[in-house]
């Protein structure tokens, strides 16, 4: 497997388009917690995860911090430069440490004209994007710490294509747009349940099936958007 392929964008294209990508591409490693653009910042480069996971984060006015969307190797970071905009509108921060192809947003527009099987791919999705948005606005509001936090875990695992991983209470609390403590008592009915284990930031998913029923309907609304789009393995 080459490393093209670990990216659903970049395994969709041709070897011609691939061939004038790599030049300008770097394969780099980003640390978890590792801001890529803050709102309102010139976005200086794109991100294309290979193992990594990226989220689009809303920050409120009184400090709070909540996730809008998640980007791993089904996508691209810095997607508003396809649409012509070269400032960020959400702090990108990195989720999950990992590899990334990145390339500069300068060498991503002028590769950008010459490569159409890419462009269709960027604007498929775009639109899977625009729709996650929407959907995870509406289950910030509606739904439940416990469920947000069972959907959260099955969409790393989706991305990652692993039961274990490892992210802090912090860190998820900040995604979830939720104290500490509620995020420690979300992870332990759900350990308690039998569905994971989670001890010092390393979660492992124990029974997925279980974890599904407990996740909102936005899982697998989310995750039926992207198949339409990509096929994610069972």
């Amino acid at each position: 497997m080459t490393s093209y392929s670990r990216n659903l964008i970049l395994s969709s294209l041709p070897k011609g388009e691939l061939d004038l990508l790599s030049p300008s591409m770097q394969r780099t490693r980003i640390k978890a917690h590792d801001i890529l653009v803050e709102p309102g910042e010139r976005i200086k480069d794109v991100f294309f995860p290979l193992s990594c996971m990226i989220s689009l984060v809303t920050l409120l006015d009184d400090g709070v911090t909540i996730e809008s969307a998640t980007i791993g190797n089904e996508g691209m970071s810095g997607l508003s430069i396809f649409h012509g905009l070269d400032v960020s509108s959400a702090r990108a921060i990195v989720q999950m440490e990992g590899e990334t192809y990145k390339l500069s947003t300068g060498d991503f527009r002028e590769i950008l004209s010459q490569t159409p099987v890419l462009s269709q791919a960027l604007g498929r999705y775009a639109d899977a994007l625009i729709s996650m948005l929407a959907q995870s606005g509406a289950c910030n509001g509606l739904h439940s710490v416990e469920q947000r936090f069972a959907r959260w875990l099955l969409t790393i695992r989706d991305r990652v294509g692993q039961d274990e991983f490892t992210i802090t209470q912090e860190f998820l609390g900040q995604m979830l747009g939720s104290y500490r403590p509620t995020v420690t008592l979300a992870a332990g009915t759900l350990q308690r349940a039998g569905f994971i284990t989670y001890h010092h930031g390393h979660v492992r998913i124990l029974d997925r099936p279980s974890l599904e029923e407990v996740a909102c309907e936005c899982y697998g609304i989310i995750r039926a958007l992207y198949s339409r789009t990509y096929h994610f393995p069972d």
